[in-house]
């Protein structure tokens, strides 16, 4: 018996590493060393820790004018200053800032296993099962090779929990854990807003345990971490926008106190809904992929949108009853609710109210958890469908049932990446598993790059969809023609929703920027397409060809600036 358990030790052990192996391996060939700002986030980071390195300050200083960031917190840029200072060869110096990413995921999905296990969460066979779906997913190969916070605050937060959860064996004083873990989940803080629903969770679990003294302290640690940085935000925060892209660049909560405006309530409602219809289709595509090739998920997103009067209260009760009946399972299946269970509620209350779509990037970082919890409810409902047969026999065949959701998971996706990994190889960058990739080859970016650092002057002032990339590259300061508002393109009613901003917009940013050059993408950019259109229509002169890349893919186009001059500023 003992021999038998050692074997079964032994096999599991193996495979954990096979496929640790087999995911680190995916993560390197995915890796596109000398290219950023294909997300547009991470060109965004990249520039900022150019000026950390470079004194300017915490500052977008890509922009024509540059701006203190007060978007993004601070310490994931100041990691990345730290390797632009010992390595300050660009693009050459990239490949150290996406070792990070790669390195943090490897620790974040190792900790993720070992926290399962050692806490209770989870048996082994569960554990590396969810940890494996984790490793694997289309959104972690992407994110571990991308110059993003998110995979670093992955292995924080998953750090703080498992800290926590040593206090909780040792709460005795000093509290050594607990201040650890304090001062980590202010660095998560420091490291993703987010973070501060984890900081959040770990305050409510303690006044849930009834330990006050304890909840204080932490968030006291926490507030002194973080605190500085809000000020610093707060003081630096522009007084007043020239144009929605200021107000991208700067701003998280503008165009969420416009669109809440004078019914918030109801507004709420319909992000809160949304937002966990389009998060459970999310999370299924992850799971298993070929759900994404169905488009009924994304139409009725898009199109549902919830009523005032009787279907809001409706609504209210329905969200008390589906919260109650959670809390309810947890407790039965758990018989408590633990540190885990609170930080997927607060995490996912905190997604869920927030009007933003969320991506995969806000699934990845929870989701070994979120496929275990998963396997817990299923499980709950195999038990319903087996209760004629035995207790063994009944678990022996929901534990087979559950393996095979497992693989079959780890299957698919590991045929996603695969393919990602070869798009990867071929263009030569890697691309949001989420949307199709755009086909052009990384190679027709650099002559593109090429052709902006020759052909025009270097005070130059450019319009384009990828501003931070071509700064970084060109080093000419850029900006984009219009602002990506998702509020407005989805969660606003059909009739009023705008998608690619409007002809006045980027007239009006053209105007206020002094825009020498704007670069345009027509397959990407079908929209831009329709509004330069009206504005030629108007201004036939506004905007000359100057060059393109030799597939005719990218162009280049003059702006008139005597047509600008000349112009009063358009009504949005």
């Amino acid at each position: 018996m003992l021999e038998r358990e050692k074997a079964i030790q032994i096999s599991r052990i193996t495979s954990a590493v096979i496929l640790l192996m087999l995911a680190v391996g995916l993560y390197i060939l995915n890796l596109a060393p000398g290219v950023v700002g294909t997300y547009h986030d991470d060109g965004i980071y990249v520039v900022t820790a150019k000026a950390l390195a470079t004194g300017q300050g915490y500052k977008i200083i890509s922009l024509p004018e540059p701006l203190a960031q007060t978007k993004y917190p601070i310490l994931y840029p100041f990691l990345l200053s730290l390797i632009w200072r010992v390595f300050p060869d660009f693009p050459g110096n990239l490949i150290y800032m996406k070792a990070l990413s790669v390195i943090a995921t490897v620790l974040f999905l190792v900790l993720a296993y070992h926290f399962l296990i050692k806490f209770g969460y989870a048996s082994k066979n569960l554990a590396l099962a969810a940890v494996a779906a984790a490793a694997f997913l289309p959104g972690t190969l992407y994110f571990s090779g991308m110059i993003l916070s998110d995979m670093p605050y992955a292995l924080i937060a998953i750090a703080v929990l498992y800290l926590l959860e040593l206090h909780d064996q040792n709460s005795d004083p000093p509290y050594q854990y607990l201040i650890l873990a304090a001062a980590l989940a202010g660095l998560a803080c420091l490291t993703r807003s987010v973070g501060m629903a984890l900081s959040l969770a770990a305050f409510l679990y303690f006044i849930y345990q009834r330990r006050p003294k304890q909840a204080v302290l932490f968030l006291a640690i926490v507030i002194l971490i973080m605190g500085p940085w809000l000020l610093w935000a707060r003081s630096h925060a522009p007084q007043a926008f020239r144009s929605q892209v200021e107000i991208y660049y700067s701003s998280y909560t503008q165009w969420v106190f416009e669109y809440l405006g004078a019914s918030p309530l109801n507004k709420l409602l319909n992000v809160f809904a949304k937002n966990m219809v389009y998060s459970l289709a999310n999370f299924g595509a992850q799971v298993f992929p070929l759900i994404s090739y169905l488009p009924v998920f994304p139409l009725f997103v898009l199109r549902m949108e919830i009523l005032p009067g009787l279907p809001t209260l409706l609504c209210l009760f329905g969200l008390a009853g589906v919260g109650t009946g959670a809390l309810m399972w947890i407790r039965k299946t758990s018989n408590k609710i633990r540190r885990l269970d609170f930080y997927l509620l607060v995490y996912v209350l905190n997604i869920l109210i927030w009007p933003w779509p969320h991506s995969e990037r806000f699934l990845v970082v929870i989701f070994p958890f979120a496929f275990l919890y998963m396997l817990r409810f299923m499980n709950a409902l195999l038990k319903l469908c087996f209760f004629p047969l035995p207790e063994p026999q009944k678990q022996k065949w929901i534990h087979a049932l559950l393996m095979v959701v497992a693989f079959t998971s780890v299957l698919s996706n590991l045929s996603v990446d695969i393919s990602g990994v070869i798009e990867t190889r071929k263009y030569g960058w890697s691309f949001d598993p989420a949307k199709p990739h755009p086909g052009i080859p990384w190679t027709e970016m650099l002559e593109l790059f090429a052709q902006i650092r020759s052909r025009t002057p270097p005070q130059s002032v450019l319009a384009c969809l990828d501003d931070p990339m071509t700064y970084l590259y060109t080093e000419r300061r850029a900006i984009s023609h219009h602002a990506l508002n998702p509020i407005r393109s989805f969660y606003e009613p059909q009739r009023t929703r705008v998608i690619g901003g409007s002809p006045e917009e980027i007239f009006n940013n053209l105007k206020i920027y002094k825009i020498d050059y704007l670069i345009f993408q027509p397959r990407q950019e079908r929209a831009t397409h329709q509004h330069l259109k009206v504005l030629l229509a108007k201004y036939p002169e506004l905007l000359a060809p100057q060059f393109m890349t030799k597939s005719q893919r990218i162009l280049v186009f003059k702006v008139n600036s005597t047509v600008i001059a000349g112009a009063a500023m358009a009504k949005p």
